[in-house]
Order: C-alpha cells, then sequence, then structure tokens
C-alpha cells in the first residue's frame, strides 16, 4: 500500500468517526463540553480562544460585560499571570431547543508573574445562558460574582 492510500484511509477513518460522534452527542453533552472547553482556554490563558466561545451579543452584569470588553479584560489580565487553574465542580445542564444553561462551582487558583506573589483563590457559582447559533453551542449571558482583583479594574 502506498503512503497516500494510507493517509487518505487515516482521514477517512477520522471524517466517520467525526461523524458518528456527532450524531450521538446529545445538546446537553455539547453544553457540558463548551463549559469544559471555557475552562481549558481560561488554564491555558487563551483570551481569544476563551471570546471564541462567546456570541457576538454576550453579556454579563459587569462593566467589562460585552465580548469586546471581556477580550480587553483578558488581554490585560492574563500577561500578570504565570498559572491558572480551574475546577468546574457540580455542573448542571439544562436545554430546551436552542438555548439553555449550565450551572456550576468554579475554583480558581492563580498565580501571578510577580516573583514572591502569594497565589489568588476565587470562587463563585456560575449560570451561563447558552445558545446555538449556525449549529454551535455559544455562551449568550454569564451570571457570576468578579473577583476581587477584577473589582480594583472596573
Amino acid at each position: 500500500m502506498k503512503k497516500w492510500q494510507i493517509g487518505a484511509i487515516v482521514v477517512g477513518m477520522g471524517i466517520v468517526t467525526y461523524l458518528v460522534m456527532d450524531l450521538f452527542t446529545t445538546d446537553r453533552q455539547r453544553v457540558s463540553q463548551l463549559v469544559h472547553r471555557l475552562a481549558s482556554r481560561l488554564e491555558k490563558r487563551d483570551g481569544p480562544g476563551v471570546c471564541s466561545l462567546l456570541a457576538e451579543d454576550y453579556h454579563d452584569q459587569h462593566p467589562h460585560g460585552s465580548r469586546a470588553g471581556v477580550r480587553a479584560l483578558l488581554a490585560f489580565v492574563m500577561p500578570q499571570l504565570q498559572s491558572l487553574s480551574v475546577r468546574v465542580e457540580g455542573l448542571q445542564v439544562e436545554v430546551s431547543g436552542e438555548t439553555g444553561t449550565a450551572d456550576f462551582v468554579v475554583q480558581v487558583e492563580a498565580q501571578p508573574a510577580a516573583r514572591d506573589a502569594p497565589p489568588e483563590y476565587w470562587s463563585s457559582r456560575v449560570k451561563l445562558h447558552v445558545k446555538k447559533v449556525k449549529g454551535e453551542w455559544l455562551i449568550g449571558e454569564a451570571e457570576y460574582a468578579s473577583p476581587r482583583q477584577f473589582r480594583m479594574i472596573e
């Protein structure tokens, strides 16, 4: 068998696997995956990646509560962190048609980049209002208690 034939078989298997997984994944599972992708991108300090999970009309109750505001806040805060650990606990997902909610507690540990700075801890109940946009689940609204450090920026 030639290399291109093996490559074609591998690509074909990948496409079939993707299609099968897509058919057997429920909307509740997709919303749960959205929450875990959010946590993962936060841990990677990937501000643009976080914002890609937000709907164009995203909003929350904080002064930076738009997609553009979140992008600016993350661009300011993320470089000041050496590391970030995000744990999602007690995730409850509800889906009804093209909308849903994800309710959970988030536990965050942030290690500032400044030498000898102690880690910062934050915990909050979070409620995400999600919606399906062009077949993809995105965060439309978030309810959470802002970390003390963010309140100083606001």
